[in-house]
């Protein structure tokens, strides 16, 4: 048994104190934006909704078009560290 790694597959970090700190904390942050993009949804698809102002429409739907890559940045980083631990 040799204790080189293979070539062929990559060391393995371990996840220092702030990445394990960032891992615990990442479940909550994915709900909380994913509840918030419920919500601005469930918001735009109202019969009121176009009535607000424009101000409010336009804010309203750039968060919900900013959320989606948000949340998927802390989605790919939860796998990532979950991978490492």
């Amino acid at each position: 048994m040799s204790l080189i790694p293979d070539s062929g597959s990559p060391l393995r970090r371990k996840l220092t104190f702030n990445d394990a700190r960032e891992l615990e904390s990442l479940p909550a942050r994915i709900e909380a934006l994913e509840g918030e993009q419920a919500r601005l949804q469930a918001e735009a698809a109202s019969p009121e909704f176009y009535k607000e102002s424009a101000d409010h429409i336009r804010t309203v739907l750039a968060r919900i078009e900013a959320l989606g890559p948000e949340l998927d940045v802390a989605v790919a980083r939860w796998v990532e560290l979950d991978e490492r631990s």
